[in-house]
């Protein structure tokens, strides 16, 4: 039998890490598994509630000014916090349009600033135009230590096409310095774009299990994948993930509507 390469290894590994990382709060969503109300009409619903010792939804706080989170965006954001906390490498963070997956990147630095959390994070993505979105929402929202830069920027590469095959390669940038190691968390936006070859730099970069540094790759699955690819492989190859299911950019007719287009 062959011997697992490096990053089968951490695939394996970040696949597998304690599950304590991954617990969910369930009583914050009322009846622990199991439990049901009494079937006796005399018992009123607050005295059946009462005596199963049921809790109250939490409270969503307000992270940022004038939004409030769904309750589903709130689950993911524990489900990025409990990540961004513990010791796995990858995540990935998925969702359709206008499911709220910048509104949550957004909520995590802010929820990870106020609690005293001070870490480096640098926003990348696979374009220059989405890097500059990034760079714009960091600014808008006064993100403190928060950097943007492509992928390729940040790992001292620069874009290539091997004339043999057509494809897009990356080769060392002279005029470049790679910081990965600088930042504790990477956050990889439009996630589909990301083709093979730069997903292989990518978990290199991460592979190094004595760095601390966390990368969470972001994107929807229903946007075009790398040219001469079917799929990009951070959506196959990251086992930890948590999946935004509900739009919530529109209302109404609308909302239904586009959710049941996907």
């Amino acid at each position: 039998m062959s011997k697992p390469s490096k990053r089968q290894s951490l695939v394996s590994l970040v696949s597998t890490q304690t599950s304590s990382e991954q617990a969910v709060d369930t009583e914050a969503y009322g009846l622990e598994e199991g439990d049901a109300p009494s079937d006796d009409p005399a018992d009123s619903s607050s005295d059946s509630l009462s005596s199963l010792g049921a809790k109250s939804p939490e409270p969503i706080p307000t992270l940022l000014p004038g939004i409030t989170l769904t309750s589903e965006q709130w689950q993911t954001l524990k489900e990025l916090e409990t990540f961004v906390r513990g010791r796995r490498k990858l995540h990935l963070l998925t969702g359709y349009a206008g499911t709220g997956k910048t509104t949550l990147l957004q909520a995590l630095i802010k929820k990870l600033r106020q609690g005293g959390d001070h870490r480096k994070i640098v926003l990348t993505a696979f374009s220059n135009k989405a890097t500059k979105v990034l760079s714009a929402m960091a600014d808008r929202w006064a993100l403190t230590h928060v950097d943007a830069l492509t992928c390729c920027k940040l790992l001292g590469l620069k874009p290539d096409i091997d004339t043999t095959t057509g494809k897009q390669i990356f080769k060392p940038d002279p005029g470049s310095e790679n910081t990965f190691d600088r930042y504790r968390l990477v956050v990889v936006d439009e996630a589909s774009m990301i083709n093979e070859e730069m997903w292989l730099l990518l978990t290199d970069a991460v592979s190094d299990l004595h760095k601390r540094t966390q990368v969470l790759f972001v994107g929807d699955i229903a946007q075009l994948p790398p040219i001469g690819e079917r799929e990009s492989k951070t959506f196959s190859e990251i086992y930890d993930r948590s999946d935004l299911t509900q739009v919530v950019r529109y209302g109404g007719a609308i909302g239904v509507l586009a959710e049941s287009i996907r």
